[in-house]
C-alpha cells in the first residue's frame, strides 16, 4: 500500500472513530458508510439517491447482527437528514441536490480495507461499551451465571457500574425480575444512556418510577430503602413472592 492510500485510509479511520465517540445509543453513522462501501465495491457506483441510502443501511445492519450475534447498538431508524446533514460532515458523502449524493475518495479508494475493519471496530466498540452485556443473549451463559449464586453477585457488583448505559440495564432487569414474583410487570420508557443517567419505567399498577444512581455502603441504609419500598406492596402480594 503507497503511503498516500494510507494515509487516507487513516484519516477515514478517524473520521468512523469520531463517529463511535459522539454515538449515544444506536451506531447509525458507521453503518451506513459500511453499507455504502459495500454497495461501491459491488459495482462502483458513487451517486446514491436517498432511497437507496436507506437500502445500504438496512443491509449493513443485517450483516451486522449476524456477524456480531446480536443486536445491541445496531438498528436504529434511519432519517432522511442523515445524508446531508452528518455523511457530509464526516466527508463520506456530497450533496449533489434532488436528494442524490456522491460517495467520496478517500472512502472509495479505501473501500476494502474499511470495510474489512469497520465490523471489527464496531464489535470492539460494542464490548468497550457493554461488557459482558452482549453475553447474556446467549441462554447458556445466562444459565451458568445465575447458577451460582456468588458468581452471579460479581457479576453484577463488577459491571453494573462499568457506564451509564450498564447501570441502566443491570438495574431494570434486576427490578423486573424481582417484581414478577409479585405478579408485577415494568416497562422502559428511556433510552440507554440517557443524558440524566437514570431510567424511567412504567408498571402495569399504576406507578411511574425514575431510577437514578444511588450508592448504598451499609446493610442498615438498604434495610430502609427496602422498608420503604415494600409500602408499595399488600401483605399479600409480599407473601406470594417471598
Amino acid at each position: 500500500m503507497s503511503p498516500k492510500s494510507s494515509t487516507g485510509l487513516d484519516s477515514c479511520r478517524a473520521q468512523v472513530e469520531l463517529m463511535l465517540r459522539r454515538s449515544q445509543t444506536k451506531l447509525i453513522f458507521p453503518i451506513i458508510t459500511l453499507g455504502l462501501l459495500v454497495d461501491y465495491l459491488d459495482g462502483h457506483e458513487t451517486i446514491f439517491s436517498d432511497l437507496e441510502i436507506k437500502r445500504c443501511y438496512e443491509r449493513a445492519v443485517r450483516y451486522l447482527k449476524s456477524y456480531l450475534k446480536h443486536d445491541l447498538h445496531i438498528g436504529g431508524k434511519y432519517y432522511d437528514a442523515y445524508p446531508s446533514r452528518n455523511l457530509t460532515k464526516y466527508g463520506v458523502l456530497k450533496a449533489l441536490g434532488g436528494n442524490r449524493f456522491e460517495l467520496l475518495a478517500p472512502y472509495t479508494s479505501n473501500a476494502k480495507g474499511l470495510i474489512e475493519w469497520i465490523p471489527t471496530r464496531v464489535r470492539q466498540h460494542i464490548d468497550e461499551r457493554l461488557g459482558i452485556i452482549p453475553q447474556f443473549g446467549n441462554q447458556q451463559f445466562r444459565a451458568k451465571v445465575a447458577s451460582n449464586e456468588v458468581q452471579f453477585l460479581a457479576v453484577v457488583r463488577d459491571h453494573i457500574d462499568k457506564n451509564p448505559t450498564n447501570f441502566e440495564i443491570f438495574s431494570f432487569a434486576l427490578i423486573k425480575v424481582h417484581l414478577e414474583k409479585f405478579a408485577c410487570k415494568i416497562y422502559r420508557d428511556t433510552r440507554t444512556s440517557a443524558h440524566d443517567k437514570g431510567v424511567d419505567i412504567t408498571t402495569n399498577f399504576g406507578v411511574v418510577y425514575q431510577i437514578k444512581k444511588l450508592k448504598i455502603y451499609s446493610k442498615t441504609a438498604a434495610d430502609s430503602l427496602y422498608a420503604e419500598l415494600r409500602v408499595n406492596f399488600d401483605s399479600e402480594r409480599l407473601h406470594d413472592g417471598s
